[in-house]
């Protein structure tokens, strides 16, 4: 029932089939559940996104990134039309992607992440959008996924959240947090930065010579995040605050970089439906889609499958057992 028509009929007694719907959802918020997770949905950036426990729910601080790279692309030659592919490593719900893409009309984006579904949600949520035409999602692990001929510095615009909860910060954060949202998503190993390190590793390789990176930091690790940038061949540009006061987003641009010959693994990452641009033979799913597809190609432009038409596990497909199929007919 809509919000208005309970404001409506708030005097108005419940049916007792809506009475029990009510108190199990009363049931999971009193054990702590996030609200997000209750109604399975979160606004961001003033769009409306599906959320799950497979997602992190998106959080106004994460928006400080979104407001950063935009002013970056107003400050360049021909604005935010001049920005033209978007990557966003570790997706989930797709909420910086998908925020970045309603803003920047001309670009193409790939959200990557190592979970299939998360990756589900964010198809869903781009459908929901109406940017599928323009969003491609990548089964992989950070940006070692994507480096090859295809994209090394063709992109203008990297944006990552990644893990950054340190071993000693994980059992004082909030219950809420720590016993219903993914781990993998918020745990950044002992000292809180091992994903940065994965992540800069590849993203100099990826940015072409004018683009930049905005990725999300913890209020205590700019100076640490920015000298493992430093040792990754990447300049630290600028630190935005929150709307708290406290460090948030460091923009990164391509320092003294040599470009690494590296051989085109296509087995490296999974395509998961909409694949980078259709000149790798396989094309985008179009807007009159009736429903996200998820595929799987072992080879680009070779082979893709679709895993609702049948019940088989693809070649090498452990990955399919990560997702409910019910959800993939």
């Amino acid at each position: 029932m809509p919000v208005e028509a309970l404001l409506i009929h708030r005097d108005e007694p419940l049916e007792p089939a809506a009475g029990q719907r009510f108190d199990a959802l009363l049931q999971r918020r009193l054990r702590g559940e996030p609200v997000a997770y209750i109604l399975g949905r979160r606004e961001f950036w003033s769009l409306p996104l599906q959320v799950t426990a497979d997602t992190l729910v998106p959080r106004p601080d994460s928006e400080t990134l979104i407001e950063a790279a935009l002013a970056w692309a107003d400050a360049r030659p021909g604005g935010r039309d001049s920005v033209r592919r978007v990557l966003d490593l570790g997706t989930g719900s797709g909420c910086l992607l998908l925020a970045l893409l309603n803003e920047l009309s001309c670009a193409e984006g790939i959200g990557l992440d190592r979970s299939l579904a998360a990756l589900w949600v964010a198809q869903q949520n781009a459908a929901a959008l109406g940017l599928c035409s323009r969003t491609h999602f990548v089964c992989g692990d950070w940006g070692a996924a994507l480096t090859g001929p295809a994209l090394t510095g063709a992109v203008d615009l990297i944006v990552c959240n990644p893990p950054y909860i340190s071993d000693a910060e994980w059992p004082t954060l909030d219950s809420e947090v720590r016993n219903f949202e993914p781990a993998q998503a918020l745990r950044g190993g002992r000292d809180g930065c091992a994903a940065y390190r994965s992540v800069f590793a590849d993203a100099g390789l990826l940015l072409n010579p004018e683009g930049a990176m905005w990725v999300e930091i913890g209020g205590s690790s700019a100076s640490k995040v920015s000298g493992i940038a430093t040792a990754a061949g990447l300049q630290a540009v600028e630190i935005r605050s929150d709307l708290a006061g406290r460090p948030r987003a460091l923009e990164l641009r391509r320092g003294m970089w040599q470009l690494r010959k590296i051989a085109w693994k296509p087995t490296a990452s999974r395509l998961i439906s909409h694949t980078w641009r259709s000149r790798h033979g396989i094309a985008p799913c179009g807007a009159a889609d009736s429903a996200p597809r998820v595929t799987v190609s072992s080879e680009p432009g070779i082979r893709v499958r679709s895993l609702g038409e049948h019940n088989t596990e693809p070649p090498g497909g452990r990955w399919i057992s990560q997702l409910n199929k019910s959800r993939l007919r």
